[in-house]
């Protein structure tokens, strides 16, 4: 990637750094009453078998810099007989939550542990991981990272709370992801150009399959528990749950769609860089070949990452030993079949745009 791309690139996402914080800092100064602490010591610890109720008297520290260090007592109650429920001990960090106006710390509640300090390690493994291993592809893949995330958070939810369709919210996104993150990894050239082609021909059949089976199979989209949660908003009641779950089936195949077209791309561009005279028709079923290597894996990669993400609900089914017919019918589970076979189907089919756009671009090159 030139250096005038790169600081293009660096340029936008600063920008949208700034806003992402910026927001950030707003959400933290209206919700200040969340607050960092760690537990020094469990004073008292009984448990109600009767009522199923664990109480604990715990002294924290707070770990706020505008607090000093101050020392707290807090009684924290945990309900034992739900699978939701907080049982502290000493060196834990936990978040509590206190009313807006108690300054002095004396009635609040443990909201939840700490997780953020540890989440920011993990993320720290992950980006010093990529560097080391990447190196300038590394840098180009976190920049092209970041700007997708911002997409999605300063983007694609900004503009399904403003009305928009999510559909088209999501093939925004998707586009300008696409076209980011594949310039920033193979820059200007015949390979990135047939790659975006790939990815967004494969995202645009993805589509069409997805609206067409989702009104045969009358997929409504409310099987998540926190489609709930939303309609008690004022947003919520605008919102189209069924295209919302298609929006989420086309983000969530983009990974892999990108993944393969790149792949197959490079691959052909190494073939014909390596024997520039190689006839269009040998070159073309070369990258197919490269393709159908990826299909199995990458397929794998969306069923079992679907799979993966839907394991409590096919447990239950499981564990009641409902029949086959009740199993495939059922609104999560079709839901879940919908999303992994269109993006599978999406994936394929962008095997073949990625090659023949690729002999097209070539032409240009070489």
């Amino acid at each position: 990637m030139s250096l005038k791309c790169s600081l293009l690139l660096m340029l936008l996402l600063s920008l949208v750094l700034i806003g992402y914080y910026t927001l950030s800092s707003d959400n933290e100064k209206k919700n200040n009453n969340f607050i960092h602490g760690t537990v020094l010591e469990v004073v008292k610890d009984t448990t109600d078998n009767t009522n199923m109720q664990r109480t604990q008297t715990v002294r924290i520290r707070v770990d706020e810099k505008s607090y000093n260090n101050k020392i707290i007592t807090m009684v924290h109650t945990a309900n034992i007989a739900s699978v939701h429920h907080i049982i502290l001990k000493k060196n834990d960090a936990v978040i509590m939550w206190f009313s807006g106006d108690d300054a002095s710390l004396e009635n609040g509640n443990i909201y939840a542990y700490g997780r953020d300090k540890y989440l920011l390690y993990l993320g720290i493994l992950f980006v010093l991981f990529i560097l080391i291993v990447g190196g300038a592809k590394g840098i180009s893949s976190l920049f092209s990272l970041a700007f997708t995330m911002s997409l999605i958070f300063l983007g694609f939810f900004p503009m399904i709370l403003n009305n928009m369709n999510p559909i088209t919210a999501a093939v925004i996104v998707c586009i300008a992801a696409t076209g980011i993150t594949l310039l920033s990894v193979g820059g200007f050239c015949a390979k990135t150009y047939s790659a975006i082609m790939g990815t967004v021909g494969g995202i645009f059949l993805s589509i069409i399959l997805i609206y067409l089976f989702g009104e045969f199979t009358h997929i409504q989209g409310i099987q998540d528990e926190n489609v709930e949660l939303i309609s008690y908003f004022p947003q919520g009641g605008n919102f189209n749950f069924k295209e919302l779950l298609y929006a989420g089936i086309i983000i969530g195949s983009l990974g892999a769609i990108m993944d393969v077209c790149m792949s197959i791309a490079s691959a052909m561009d190494e073939i014909c860089e390596a024997n520039p005279r190689m006839t269009n028709i040998n070159l073309l079923i070369a990258g197919m070949r490269v393709g159908r290597d990826a299909i199995g894996t990458m397929s794998n990669t969306l069923i079992l990452a679907y799979v993966g993400s839907s394991i409590n609900l096919l447990i239950v089914f499981y564990i009641y030993g409902q029949t086959l017919t009740q199993f495939i019918n059922s609104d999560g589970i079709a839901s879940e079949i919908l999303r992994t076979l269109t993006g599978s189907i999406g994936l394929v089919l962008a095997i073949p745009i990625t090659s023949v756009s690729y002999l097209l671009f070539r032409k240009s090159y070489y």
